[in-house]
């Protein structure tokens, strides 16, 4: 019955007050932090996928622009590059 008649007294009072605080501080510091990471996280997600995006864009409009003949080649290439193995 020690124990229990100390929380009870006018100083383990303020330390059970404390510690509530302190364990309540820390859950919101904590939760905060969780959701601040979480944010992060999304916006460089976000950023690689616009990265990807652009770059299938750039290779999608880069190969329209290639003119090729009927055969599949490159037409008037002057350096002749389909005729030769690879």
């Amino acid at each position: 019955m020690g124990t229990l008649a100390f929380l009870f007294s006018p100083i383990g009072k303020w330390i059970v007050g404390g510690a509530v605080l302190v364990a309540l501080l820390g859950g919101i510091w904590l939760h905060g932090d969780h959701n601040g990471a979480a944010r992060v996280q999304a916006k460089w997600d976000n950023a690689v996928q616009a990265a990807i995006e652009r770059g299938e864009k750039a290779r999608t409009d880069a190969e329209s622009s290639v003119d090729r003949d009927s055969s599949g080649g490159v037409s008037n290439d002057r350096f002749d590059r389909d005729a030769r193995p690879m």
